[in-house]
């Protein structure tokens, strides 16, 4: 698997993928604030591209 396509929940977004291979986004509402946190498969990710709601993360190497 070189390409992780992953869709935000409604109203999530701030994206990023973490040094300790997770990825995170949030909801950026101080009223209702709420994140998500899940760790990705083996390996170094970057976020290729954000399309709306959907994130396309990319492997650049099989090693963290």
């Amino acid at each position: 698997m070189k390409f992780l396509e992953i869709k935000l929940p409604k109203g999530f977004m701030n994206a990023a993928v973490t040094k300790d291979n997770n990825f995170i986004a949030d909801t950026n509402d101080s009223r209702k604030w709420d994140n998500l946190k899940f760790p990705l498969p083996r390996g170094k990710w970057i976020i290729k591209h954000i399309r709306g709601k959907t994130v396309m993360l990319k492997r650049t190497s099989w090693f963290s």
